[in-house]
């Protein structure tokens, strides 16, 4: 039997061995900008030296074998010995010697090398590259491969017991039964087509409808793949956290069945930080208890979870309290580690914040996107960025408080203020080059400002890499209204950035209940004809479901000319049976409008409930509870299109008698939406029908499947709008929804409504 092979970089290992110390605030961004600057630098002015020059190396152990790889920032000659440079940003004036890790770096790169003997030189530098401090010493042969040891063996140890905990979950996995009785029909051919994906190394786009079990026919073949050894890592990837509940739960119902599994929930830190609830909350780690020494105290929180097979949020943070860790960092930590992984799209594929420790390992990772209709547009905005000048001014307001106003940084945001305002085009194919110096200036300066300017520094950060990648499928945004510009770095299609994340992953699934219409949908998300297309039928009797269409206008123009009509529509298939009714509007106004008519209409039996904007936690709680069966009377649930309770909401057993949506859906008319309809017209598409149709009827469609959640339900969904009668909705309407019966007047609901009823 092979032995498992595991990859590794140098710093990894050295990490792995030696890192000690406390957490720093905004390291990662003094890395991206600082440290690179200061690389170049230096190796710009080494005119004899080789930079980033690649080594590998192979370490075999009885149980397993490690595959190292790194690059050596510097490589020299002299007198026929290599000179091994590492270069390191100075974070101090001065130094007495370099850094362990440091040198330990350095050390295993000349081992790699092979040399009889080597020099190993820590080189620290000036933002601009310049010489600060650098410590050489020669080492033989024997002592580079004792120095290289002693930091791999600690490495090997913990894969081994990683092989051996691997052998434990692959042997539960291949014995791992379905969870549930049985297989339902398209429940297991999209279990198939995952399975295929995976093993294939391809990318699969389904659309599964409400009632598929699409996350356990996603997570169960995935799980048996991982058992299999096709893929190391499987990342369930959500928009909610209501699907990350529901991945959740299909975990521990595969647990209960006898799955071995470390799985980890990834959790904004705002929202896990045992801080996180003072007032004016924000993370300043340069005095948080939980930074202060946290590498320091890791290696035993690492090896207590290693111990246990719980790695739910509870325990990871009882195990980050019992250690005084950050546990937002430490799950980070934990990540490696972990089986399978659930959170948020962002960590996937936001260049700002996805887990860039996973990234070398993608030809090992597994993704499985759920309701990946949301994608295209939040992969979209992942890439774009903008500078706000009523936020500029607000920020450079309080930094002249802290620093001044005849500081350089006060002047600088002064002049990209300036630079900002003084755009005049309303939209341009071309990026605002005259802005890239005034920002990134203004953001080698903010750097220096510490805490208090990382908010600054994000967004400069953002808006810099927005110019980085502005390429064709990008526009200029210039908007102003009163005293306030808006400049935005819009990315108009995101599939290419989708696609290179993606093609080299051990398989890839997107799914979700309105990925219509598929090649579409495969195209925005970076497929290729290679890559399969799955459209699943419902799992539900047709005749469960009743969908009516009411030709009413909701335009904008017209609706307080036919708010009444609407409100009396709802009224009268509400009238037929008495229950929950969930009615969904495209805005709060809109909603508030119909609202004021059906108080003045309806009757004492009735009762009506809101969705208010930012609703806190609670609140969104109590309205979800409010919709539980009742022996009598009637409920209206007034929310808003793809919001909290227009998807991702699991309402089964009765708990709906029906669904309206008022409205297409359709997005608003505005720059952004226009340049995507002229961008998809040049490129050959239908321009209105992906920046306007498909969005608004993925948001109709997800409001109408929290009707119809189980084999027992049976519901009427009334769709009131002129729209929705013309071909091209009829063309974007599941097939499941049976076409739809037209209603054009109120009689005509209440009658249809109850002869549904009288059939059930």
């Amino acid at each position: 039997m092979d032995k498992p092979r595991y990859a590794a970089s140098v710093r990894a290992v050295v990490e792995y061995a030696l890192l000690s110390g406390d957490l720093t605030a905004g390291g990662s961004v003094r890395r991206m900008r600082e440290g690179m600057r200061a690389h170049m630098g230096r190796q710009a002015g080494l005119t004899d030296a080789a930079v980033e020059t690649p080594v590998h190396g192979t370490v075999e152990t009885a149980h397993c074998l490690l595959e190292l790889s790194g690059r050596i920032d510097a490589l020299l000659e002299r007198d026929g010995v290599p000179v091994v440079e590492e270069i390191k940003l100075a974070a101090a004036p001065g130094y007495d010697a370099p850094l362990p890790a440091h040198r330990a770096q350095a050390e295993m790169y000349a081992y790699l090398l092979g040399a009889e003997e080597a020099a190993v030189r820590v080189v620290y530098v000036s933002r601009d590259g310049a010489e600060v401090a650098s410590f050489e010493r020669r080492m033989t042969h024997g002592a580079l491969c004792a120095a290289f040891f002693s930091l791999v063996l600690p490495y090997i140890e913990r894969l081994e017991r990683e092989t051996q905990w691997r052998a434990v979950r692959n042997a539960s996995l291949r014995a791992l039964p379905f969870p549930f009785a049985a297989w339902r029909e398209e429940q297991r051919k999209m279990a198939v087509q995952v399975y295929w994906a995976i093993r294939s190394r391809k990318r699969l786009f389904a659309q599964a409808p409400t009632g598929t079990g699409k996350t356990a026919a996603a997570l169960y073949p995935a799980l048996k793949a991982l058992g299999e050894g096709l893929t190391e890592q499987v990342y369930f990837l959500t928009a909610r956290t209501t699907g990350q509940d529901a991945a959740l739960e299909a975990l521990a119902r595969l647990r209960q069945n006898g799955m071995r599994l470390h799985a980890l929930r990834l959790t904004a830190k705002e929202k896990i930080c045992p801080y996180a609830g003072a007032e004016n909350f924000s993370c300043h780690m340069d005095g948080c208890p939980c930074a202060k020494g946290f590498f320091d105290r890791l290696p035993q929180a690492l090896e207590a979870m290693r111990r246990c097979e719980d790695w739910s949020d509870a325990a990871v943070l009882t195990t980050a309290s019992r250690f005084s860790l950050c546990p937002f960092e430490f799950s980070l930590c934990l990540l490696e580690e972990a089986d399978a992984i659930v959170c948020d799209y962002n960590y996937a594929f936001d260049p700002a914040v996805r887990i860039r420790r996973a990234l070398p390992r993608a030809a090992r990772i597994t993704f499985l996107t759920d309701e990946a209709h949301n994608l295209p547009e939040r992969a979209r905005d992942m890439l774009s960025a903008a500078l706000d000048t009523a936020w500029l001014r607000a920020v450079r307001r309080e930094l002249g408080k802290l620093f001044g106003r005849k500081t350089a940084l006060y002047r600088q945001m002064t002049a990209l203020l300036k630079a900002v305002e003084a755009q005049r085009d309303p939209i341009s194919e071309a990026p605002p080059q005259d802005l890239r110096l005034p920002a990134e200036q203004l953001l080698e300066t903010a750097l220096s400002a510490g805490e208090v300017g990382a908010p600054l520094c994000r967004t400069l950060l953002a808006f810099v890499a927005a110019l980085d990648r502005f390429d064709g499928s990008f526009r200029t945004l210039w908007q102003r209204q009163a005293e306030t510009a808006v400049l935005s770095l819009r990315c108009l299609d995101a599939s290419g950035h989708v696609a290179a994340l993606t093609k080299r992953l051990s398989g890839a699934a997107f799914f979700s209940a309105t990925l219509a219409p598929l090649p579409l949908y495969r195209m925005m998300l970076g497929g290729s004809e290679e890559d399969a297309l799955l459209a699943l039928e419902s799992p539900f009797p047709q005749e469960n479901l009743r969908v009516l269409l009411c030709p009413l206008s909701t335009r904008y123009r017209d609706r307080e000319r036919t708010a009444q009509a609407v409100a009396r529509a709802v009224l009268a298939l509400c009238e037929a049976k008495s229950g929950n009714y969930l009615i969904c509007f495209p805005s709060y106004a809109y909603l508030e409008r119909i609202a004021a008519r059906l108080r003045e209409e309806m009757g004492a039996q009735t009762e009506l409930i809101c969705q208010r904007e930012n609703m806190g936690a609670a609140e969104r709680d109590a309205f979800l509870e409010a919709l539980r069966p009742h022996a009598q009377g009637t409920l209206l649930a007034l929310a808003v299109l793809g919001g909290a309770f227009g998807e991702s909401v699991d309402l089964p057993g009765g708990r709906l008698s029906g669904v309206v949506v008022v409205g297409v859906g359709m997005p608003l008319v505005c720059a952004e939406r226009e340049a995507l309809k002229a961008y998809c017209e040049a490129n050959g598409g239908s321009g209105f029908a992906r920046a306007y149709q498909a969005p608004g009827m993925s948001k109709v469609t997800q409001a109408v499947g929290r009707l119809i959640r189980t084999e027992s339900d049976r519901g009427i969904a009334l769709l009131i709008d002129d729209r929705f009668t013309s071909t091209a909705y009829q063309k974007m309407m599941p097939p499941w929804w049976g076409g739809g019966t037209v209603v054009r007047e109120t009689e005509q609901i209440r009658r249809q409504a109850e002869a549904f009823w009288r059939e059930h």
